[in-house]
């Protein structure tokens, strides 16, 4: 591309008169990232990125963010955003592109942001129509930032002049100017109080509203202040169709409620900075106006959430909700704060959010759980029960009144991890009484012991040609299938089944009611996932149900295994919850275990620990072998002649030490509960007592002893 003479002769002039020193310099530069921009530009129009990189990247290492934007807005290329665009979909120049896009909307922030600049702006409101118009459109590139400055214009009695147009130009900016205002109204003059109050009303945003309540009810808000007020508020509230009975207090926790549920749902606040990716907290003093705070953005709106609730208990500590409010929100802004970031909001005298959690007490912790389950927020829910367990007492656990328990309801929970954290609160607390669900605990206990790579499903099928068809695709999905045409078929199967993680059927609508029930109604069944294939025809009735009944899912029947795969895969994946490690599936199964065992030393008459059997005697083959050790302890304690078979089989056919401690717990059964193993077994025994090395003959014969075998075989033994 061939440069303009006049550029050449500057190039020429300034290279002659390098010895003119920094000023000289300074131009040469300025001039060459003029050129760099404009070469860039012309590159990317006639299709020569390699030369258009070259340009851009030079441009990058040359210039600051402000000389770039002063370039690009002092250039010929008015269209350069179209310009930028096009090269972002050119894979050799999309990330100069992309670079050069982000610093001058940078340089674009900040020089809107610009103090100087926006008192500048604020002088130039009373300037004339044509002044005020751009002004106005600085000020609401500034937003939120603008606050401090036109505020404090408004506070500033020798700047009435200005006092309508800035007026005027806070209504014209709109949204951003509600969190800063509405912090500060309360601390104001009555005069700046009146006509912020009157800004609020036109800009018209309801978030607006505890703030102004808070200035009605303050027996020293100024009469005229208050009036003004009074008419803002009822004209918000009108808008928003919300009730002018409600008081502060409630208001605040309205808004709370609002930001924490708004942030549940991913949407934006008022106040975040989407430049920065932070929230602006604001504060106001009368000696300094508004102070701006910014907070990492993922934990902006629990932050809110906790301002809000905090002020309405500041107004009235007797707001149960309130404080539940701020409990939740302060456990997810904890949680969801990333590892070294800093809240500044959250000072150094405050303590962890969980010991806010256990000096609030296990009602308002209820709350925190039943929000977190509705939320389905299985961190939150895993905090809300580890304090549940620190602090509540049984009847606090399963008796809350009258109200839904929501421990008993994590019972059923998605994810896997909040279900065992709630069995085992529930097991821990040694309830003396049946309670709702108390069925549910064994089983789930149960589930923790499997190895994390068994997986079974079960299949309920509409005729024997359909039982087939999904038993070989749940089978090709890697699954231990097993099932039936009716539930009444599957019932002795399901009896000797540890666990199973999947439910699959395709009878007809009205029968697949039924089923549900049938199957929530049990104890292997009540939490798992529930695949209903439906003919198409009656997809929409079906899903109207299923929506109601949060553990089914619905897909239309096919023999098409690809639809079959994407239905288990989302129910799977939606029970399961977040991945367990290996570390952490090992410790869950051992404090099942020992969970089980204290149940079953004590003949627990409220959990059944034979519930547990079946996944105690697949744990027997075990890999993990503290896990296969542990089982037969629990085992040994339960007098079911199965049981004791199935530690004598393991005993048997293991190795090392894991053979002599299930022959420790076959031992044990024995002496409790008497021989009830087949001949064949004691035979075994007999054998390895007599031909075994020391130490497995020793504890083979214990054993064989501890079966009260006849006494024929000892003096054998000893005349051998």
């Amino acid at each position: 591309m061939q440069r303009p003479f006049a550029l050449m002769l500057g190039a020429s002039i300034v290279s002659i008169n390098l010895i003119g020193g920094q000023i000289a310099s300074v131009s040469a530069q300025q001039q060459d990232s003029k050129s760099l921009w404009a070469d860039f530009n012309h590159y990317v129009l006639i299709a020569r990125p390699d030369l258009a990189q070259a340009a851009g990247q030079a441009l990058l290492e040359q210039v600051n963010d402000a000389t770039l934007l002063k370039i690009v807005e002092e250039g010929d290329y008015k269209n350069y955003e179209q310009n930028l665009l096009r090269a972002a979909r050119v894979a050799d120049i999309k990330d100069v592109a992309q670079q050069l896009d982000t610093r001058i909307q940078a340089a674009r922030t900040a020089l809107s942001r610009n103090a100087d600049r926006i008192a500048e702006d604020i002088e130039l409101l009373a300037q004339g129509q044509r002044q005020y118009r751009n002004a106005v459109a600085r000020l609401t590139n500034a937003g939120q930032y603008a606050a401090p400055q036109l505020l404090e214009t408004l506070r500033d009695d020798t700047k009435t002049n200005l006092h309508p147009y800035v007026v005027e130009a806070m209504i014209a900016v709109g949204q951003p100017m509600v969190t800063p205002l509405t912090t500060a109204i309360t601390g104001l003059d009555p005069v700046t109080q009146a006509q912020v109050a009157q800004i609020l009303a036109e800009i018209g945003y309801p978030q607006a509203m505890p703030q102004l309540k808070e200035v009605i009810e303050n027996p020293k808000t100024d009469a005229s202040a208050k009036q003004v007020a009074k008419i803002a508020f009822e004209k918000l509230a009108n808008s928003a169709g919300i009730s002018t009975e409600l008081d502060a207090a409630n208001l605040y926790f309205f808004l709370g409620q609002q930001q924490y549920n708004l942030t549940t749902k991913g949407e934006t606040l008022m106040g975040y900075d989407p430049s920065s990716e932070t929230g602006i907290l604001w504060q106001y003093t009368d000696k300094l106006g508004l102070l701006a705070t910014p907070v990492p953005g993922e934990i902006y709106g629990d932050i809110l959430a906790m301002r809000s609730a905090k002020r309405a208990l500041e107004i009235n500590n007797n707001l149960d909700n309130a404080l539940s409010l701020y409990l939740t929100a302060n456990l997810r802004r904890e949680n969801k704060l990333a590892d070294g970031a800093i809240d500044p909001s959250y000072g150094p005298d405050m303590q962890p959010a969980s010991y806010y959690g256990m000096l609030a007490g296990p009602d308002r912790m209820h709350d925190v759980l039943a929000k977190a389950i509705l939320d389905r927020d299985a961190t939150l829910a895993l905090d809300a029960i580890d304090i549940l367990s620190q602090t509540a007492g049984t009847d606090a656990l399963v008796n809350r009144g009258k109200a839904v328990q929501p421990l008993l309801a994590a019972l059923s929970y998605p994810d896997a991890r909040v279900r065992f954290s709630a069995a085992v609160t529930l097991a821990n607390a040694r309830p003396e009484e049946a309670f709702n669900a108390s069925f549910r605990v064994v089983p789930i206990l149960a589930e923790a012991i499997r190895s994390t790579d068994v997986k079974t499903a079960l299949v309920i099928a509409k005729d024997q040609e359909s039982l087939n068809s999904k038993i070989a695709m749940l089978s090709e999905l890697g699954y231990d299938v097993f099932g039936g045409t009716s539930y009444d078929e599957i019932k002795p199967e399901l009896n000797k089944t540890a666990a199973v993680d999947l439910l699959f059927t395709d009878v007809a609508f009205e029968d697949t009611k039924g089923l549900y029930e049938l199957t929530n109604a049990d104890y292997k069944l009540g939490a798992v996932p529930f695949i209903v294939a439906t003919d198409a025809s009656n997809q929409v009735q079906t899903s109207d149900w299923a929506s109601r009944i949060g553990r089914v899912f619905v897909t239309v029947n096919s023999d098409d295994a690809e639809g079959i795969r994407t239905a288990v895969e989302t129910a799977a994946q939606a029970y399961a919850g977040e991945a367990i490690s290996e570390e952490e599936a090992t410790e869950n199964a051992l404090d099942a275990l020992a969970i089980l065992y204290d149940m079953a030393l004590g003949s627990d008459a409220i959990f059944n620990v034979t519930d547990a059997q079946a996944a105690l005697v697949a744990a027997l083959s075990d890999a993990r072998l503290e896990i296969a050790e542990e089982a037969a302890s629990v085992l040994a304690l339960m007098n079911d002649t199965e049981a004791q078979r199935a530690i004598a089989q393991a005993a048997l056919e293991a190795s090392g030490d894991l053979k002599l401690a299930l022959f420790d717990s076959l031992a044990e059964s024995a002496n409790a509960f008497g021989n009830q193993l087949t001949s064949a077994q004691a035979a075994a025994i007999h054998k390895l007592a007599q031909e075994g090395s020391d130490e497995v003959a020793i504890t083979a014969a214990k054993t064989y002893g501890a079966l009260a075998m006849p006494t024929s075989e000892a003096v054998k033994a000893i005349l051998k």
